[in-house]
């Protein structure tokens, strides 16, 4: 996971714009810059998953995790039904079901699921040197 605080995305931004005409806001080829705002420090998700059970359970509701693609089936057969209500308002997840697919298809073969290079935002960017991966304290906040 990659999640990146959003206060601290905005600190990037304010870093990166504060004196931007002076400095200059294209690139050698004369396209704007572009920096992410992607936390370069990473977590698992089985890190956190022990606070948001914790948080979401009650005395008359545990939460149940199961895997992945467990979830994602559930989730694509919620979709079978018929019904006169729109499924997506029922099941809002449907609506990403192809992208949650392939986040476990990634995840099966082992490929790392940073698509954009962070290197040129923290350059520019001290909040975002410091950010650390999303942990517990995060998830309470």
């Amino acid at each position: 996971m990659d999640l990146a605080k959003s206060h601290i995305a905005g600190k990037k931004t304010r870093d990166k714009t504060a004196g931007a005409r002076d400095r200059g806001h294209l690139d050698s080829s004369g396209f704007p810059q572009v920096y992410y705002a992607v936390n370069p420090a990473t977590t698992t998700w089985s890190s956190l998953v022990p606070v948001i059970r914790e948080r979401l359970s009650s005395p008359s509701h545990h939460v149940r995790v199961i895997p992945f693609a467990n979830w994602i089936s559930v989730v694509r057969r919620s979709g079978d039904s018929t019904g006169p209500e729109d499924l997506a308002s029922r099941n809002p997840a449907l609506k990403l079901v192809d992208f949650l697919e392939a986040i476990q298809q990634q995840a099966e073969k082992e490929v790392p699921s940073r698509v954009l290079d962070v290197e040129k935002t923290l350059r520019k960017s001290e909040a975002m040197k410091i950010l650390g991966p999303v942990n517990a304290t995060w998830m309470e906040e």
